[in-house]
């Protein structure tokens, strides 16, 4: 039994113009990969930048006598179920740097708010030193001066909503 199988020869193209196709085709493609190489590329300098100002900022509190050096803890707010970060803060220059991985994005009409809890504040009031928001990513790396503080015994992330009372805690930080 002899089987052979035969091909229709209506629609066929040259070999050169599958060549050309091929090319155009290729071509393409790899503009398109190197624009956006090149966008992403534009985009990271200033992200870049400006974290690296802020890494070394940290680094130099690091060489501090009394820095406060640790990680944040998650309250049972499902909201921080994912979110992991660290901060150093010292004594000597009233500086500090946080970082937040997974912060998750809020409500136009909310914001976190950092508030630190100072042993020597007389009214045992905590002190607010920094309000911000999370735009696109989840990540945060930022800086932040105190005034006065002179032996923290708690950091703390609270979520703020604008007309209520009532700040939400979310994470805490103890040295």
């Amino acid at each position: 039994m002899n089987s052979t199988i035969k091909t229709s020869d209506k629609f066929s193209l040259p070999l050169w113009l599958l060549v050309l196709i091929t090319a155009v085709l290729i071509f393409s493609i790899s503009q398109i990969g190197v624009s956006t190489y090149k966008r992403i590329q534009d985009a990271k300098p200033e992200v870049s930048a400006e974290r690296s100002q802020i890494q070394s900022r940290k680094e130099l509190l690091l060489l501090q006598p009394n820095v406060v050096n640790t990680n944040w803890l998650r309250t049972l707010n499902p909201l921080m179920k994912n979110v992991e970060g660290s901060l150093v803060w010292s004594a000597a220059l009233q500086q500090g740097v946080v970082e937040f991985i997974n912060l998750p994005k809020i409500n136009d009409n909310q914001y976190y708010q950092l508030w630190v809890h100072d042993l020597t504040e007389a009214n045992k009031q905590a002190s607010l030193v920094a309000v911000f928001k999370v735009t696109k990513d989840k990540d945060l790396f930022m800086s932040f001066d105190t005034i006065k503080i002179q032996s923290p015994y708690k950091f703390e992330l609270v979520l703020h909503t604008e007309g209520e009372a009532n700040n939400q805690p979310l994470l805490l930080a103890q040295p």
